[in-house]
């Protein structure tokens, strides 16, 4: 993934990241080192997932930044940095998904919506 913004968060912590928006809102993608692997946190209104670069599992926070962040239609600097700082509290709460459960969970709505 190309990142075109850098996120510095007030510890001095950097975080490559990018932005983009659609009919259904943002979405963004924030390149994470979680629990010493790296990843990408993706955030949409509806939810945010690491997905990890070793074995393309998901941890999935059950947790809907737009509840942190009513009526935004975009997250600002400081917005991203604490929903970072959320997600590290309710980690224990989260869900791994392993690659092969996120294809098969794809592949059933792709068969369900499209045939």
């Amino acid at each position: 993934m190309a990142y075109d913004k850098t996120l510095i968060t007030d510890d001095g912590e950097i975080f490559p990241y990018s932005v983009t928006f659609d009919v259904d809102g943002y979405y963004y993608q924030v390149s994470v080192v979680w629990n010493d692997r790296d990843g990408e946190l993706v955030v949409l209104k509806s939810g945010a997932h690491v997905e990890f670069d070793d074995d393309g599992s998901w941890l999935d926070f059950n947790f809907s930044p737009e509840t942190l962040f009513p009526n935004q239609t975009e997250l600002s600097e400081r917005d991203i940095s604490r929903l970072l700082t959320k997600l590290a509290s309710i980690e224990k709460e989260a869900s791994v998904y392993t690659k092969e459960q996120i294809q098969n969970s794809h592949l059933k709505y792709v068969h369900q919506n499209y045939n």
